[in-house]
């Protein structure tokens, strides 16, 4: 199980204001050889650079490790290749999956001139909606609970090439949920949550592969099977209190209402962030099951809001191919749209007739991204640097990659015409 940080040992803390000193001692009791620092760049990807304990001091979590990010595509500009990373000491753990005992900890990335964060940080962004938040009155914490649904396999095999294209499973598909239940998922602030959501792949990764299996987040890995979302429950709160509860529908008033306005308004765009993959689309389709009705319902599973339970909402487009920093703020920022200019959610959907849907392909939600992005960019929250740079990363490398190369299915229906 999961050894994490300084006061709660194998089940994790809670707490915020761990201090530096508090992470040495803690590293020096525990014996640690290696720190490891980690960070996320704009995809979802993890990186991390690894140094001897003996470099981490006080002074570290100040001053900052230098990073090189020219290989970190599209994090930087080459002229603006050098950046620090800051630890955050709340983030601190040892990782059971090292030989040699390490220390593990998330970073804040910022600018070493400025010493600003870095606006392609993802990480800063969430802050910055958390921030944003508190700024605009509306609460002073917004709380995140997602599931990561993913498939295991017996193994994987699948390449690429220009005279070729294959994938074959091994046909083990099972929900790892012994695994699920060792890991805490409860909901918490959005950062704290996006952090655990990282780190939760992370484990059930290690857990796969040291049991001889595979794991899989991709949204739709298998055809003819239910795809992988991560549907995310949301809430914000004010003096410690949840704020959507009424009398109104679902067990939800007015700002639980307007928040699921901001939230259906903007789905369309928040696709391209939520559901960021070509794969995406092939679990976002009008099957019955999906959630692509751009509606709410406390029983319809393909309205793209559910209320799961009063006063609850849940946003269920989303899938674990989405970078958490990013889709936690872009939802949030979406759905105080809808707060902050009391965005009427309309009828909730009681029948499948004439309801508007979510896009059907990643070119698609980009256009839609690219045209309805304003919610976004308030008080520089996403800044339109870095969704420029995500929208033209995700047409070149993804979907104009996938476009453009013959499928293996084609040549089913197409080899004799």
């Amino acid at each position: 199980m999961l050894f994490r940080a300084l006061r709660w040992g194998y089940r994790g803390y809670s707490e915020n204001n761990v201090s530096p000193k508090e992470v040495l001692e803690f590293a020096r009791k525990t014996g640690v050889k290696q720190l490891d620092l980690r960070f996320s760049d704009i995809p979802v990807a993890q990186h991390h650079i690894s140094c001897p304990i003996t470099e981490l001091t006080e002074e570290s979590f100040q001053d900052g490790f230098g990073v090189d990010g020219s290989r970190i595509q599209p994090w930087a500009p080459v002229e603006e290749i050098d950046r620090l990373l800051i630890p955050d000491p709340d983030t601190a753990f040892v990782d059971p999956y090292f030989e040699v005992a390490t220390l593990v900890m998330i970073c804040d990335v910022i600018d070493p001139i400025t010493r600003q964060n870095h606006h392609r940080d993802p990480r800063s962004i969430a802050k910055k909606a958390e921030l944003y938040l508190k700024n605009a009155g509306a609460g002073d914490a917004a709380h995140f609970s997602a599931e990561a649904e993913f498939t295991v396999f017996e193994g994987v095999r699948f390449d690429q090439d220009q005279r070729a294209g294959f994938h074959f499973v091994d046909p083990l598909r099972t929900r790892m949920v012994e695994t699920r239940l060792e890991i805490d998922r409860r909901h918490d602030t959005l950062v704290k949550s996006a952090d655990n959501m990282i780190l939760y792949k992370y484990v059930v990764r290690n857990g796969a592969c040291r049991r001889g299996k595979t794991v899989t987040f991709m949204p739709k890995p298998l055809f003819g099977e239910r795809g992988n979302g991560m549907p995310t429950r949301q809430s914000v709160w004010k003096g410690g209190e949840p704020l959507f509860a009424g009398d109104g529908y679902g067990g939800l008033g007015p700002m639980g209402l307007h928040y699921i306005g901001g939230l259906l308004k903007h789905a369309r765009a928040l696709s391209a962030i939520v559901a960021p993959t070509t794969n995406s689309y092939k679990r976002l389709v009008a099957d019955g099951e999906a959630p692509v009705h751009l509606a709410y319902s406390r029983r319809f599973g393909s309205a793209a809001c559910r209320i799961p339970l009063p006063g609850g909402i849940e946003f269920r487009p989303p899938d674990p191919s989405s970078n958490p920093y990013l889709a936690f703020s872009a939802m949030l920022m979406a759905g105080l749209d809808g707060v902050l200019n009391q965005i009427d959610p309309g009828e909730p959907l009681e029948e499948m007739t004439n309801i508007p849907t979510m896009p059907s392909s990643l070119e698609e939600a980009l256009d839609c991204l690219d045209e309805d992005h304003d919610f976004l960019i308030k008080s520089d929250v996403f800044s339109e640097d870095l969704l420029e740079t995500f929208i033209e990363y995700k047409r070149r490398i993804e979907s104009d990659a996938v476009r453009v190369r013959p499928h293996p299915y084609e040549f089913e229906l197409y080899y004799d015409v």
